[in-house]
């Protein structure tokens, strides 16, 4: 039986056909030397808000102000800079507790 990897997004790839490819999925960069053995690995995440359907209601701001803030339109922003590890898991929170769903996390 071959060994196959799970990249996520349906992407399934046997594994010896990785071996010293560079395999880039979502941003994601991988750089495989062995079978066995990953050297780099490097994933950038963003926060997106949909102005069409943000409401202003400032939640995503209370819990991670380091990635959202509300602008003078009223409505949510997120930095255009790559988000912090450490302020990752309160950005996700932001989303998952968005009312409307305007926030994306990616």
């Amino acid at each position: 039986m071959n060994n196959v990897i799970n990249a996520g997004e349906g992407n399934v790839f046997d594994q010896r056909s990785l071996d010293r490819k560079m395999l880039e999925l979502d941003g994601t960069k991988a750089k495989w030397i062995s079978i066995d053995q990953v050297i780099e690995q490097e994933a950038i995440m963003k926060a997106f808000v949909d102005q069409d359907i943000c409401i202003g209601c400032g939640m995503c701001e209370g819990l991670c102000p380091a990635v959202f803030s509300i602008g003078e339109d009223e409505k949510a922003h997120a930095m255009d800079e790559e988000i912090q590890e450490g302020d990752l898991a309160d950005a996700e929170s932001a989303r998952d507790s968005c009312p409307v769903g305007a926030i994306t996390v990616e």
